[in-house]
């Protein structure tokens, strides 16, 4: 995994729909890359009501599509937030090991859901759903869990630099996020992720991988 590195949480969107009276705890979130060569760009971290952003096999929602292909994490991060949940939306890229929220929460049981785009790759995206933080969870002790990769479908994975919202793997070119025009061959359902394998621009002795890609780590601080 090389360097381990921690880094401070840079929030570009943060929503709180809990009030002061009842938020009685706070709550840190680390993630941590288990891949290569894979950066995580811009997790969003969701705490609140059980919520399934997407299912496999299904059609992925828009706002899925849009941070999966392009980063874009605070669309899906303001639904969540309509849902009742407190969400935090960054800017920055996880390649060892990262605090990505620290949140105020209310007492009683609660959910954790985490959304990431893995760069490079056409429409690549980690993510847990529901992970249930008890009320009765021991402060100052960390908990967490692994997550998959999946595919959104929204674009054919042709592992080409010019559909790929991802720079550094491309000699500094950065081509299309999110593009808004769903292929057909893939049907826009959400699917496991088999890695990447050569097909085009990207090295997969870099850059593939294969799950669990990384885990979630939470703590409750008081």
């Amino acid at each position: 995994m090389g360097n381990i590195l921690l880094a401070l949480i840079v929030s570009i969107v943060s929503f709180s729909f809990f009030p002061d009276e009842v938020a009685a705890r706070r709550l840190q979130v680390q993630l941590r890359n288990y891949t290569s060569g894979q950066g995580m760009q811009n997790p969003m971290v969701a705490v609140g009501p059980s919520v399934a952003v997407f299912s496999v096999g299904a059609r992925a929602p828009v706002s899925l599509d849009k941070l999966a292909e392009g980063g874009e994490c605070w669309e899906v991060a303001n639904l969540l937030a309509q849902r009742g949940a407190a969400t935090v939306c960054n800017n920055m890229i996880v390649y060892g090991q990262a605090y990505i929220a620290d949140l105020q929460i209310p007492s009683g049981d609660l959910f954790l859901t985490m959304l990431v785009k893995i760069a490079p790759t056409n429409s690549g995206f980690g993510a847990i759903q529901s992970l249930k933080i008890p009320g009765s969870v021991v402060p100052g002790v960390w908990h967490g869990a692994s997550f998959n990769a999946f595919d959104a479908g929204g674009e054919y994975k042709d592992e080409k630099c010019v559909h790929l919202n991802a720079p550094a793997a491309c000699g500094g070119f950065s081509g299309q996020g999110y593009s808004g025009i769903p292929e057909p061959k893939q049907g826009n359902k959400v699917q496991y992720h088999p890695g990447l394998h050569g097909n085009g621009d990207l090295d997969p002795a870099v850059n593939n991988f294969v799950s669990p890609i990384g885990a979630v780590y939470y703590q409750v601080v008081n």
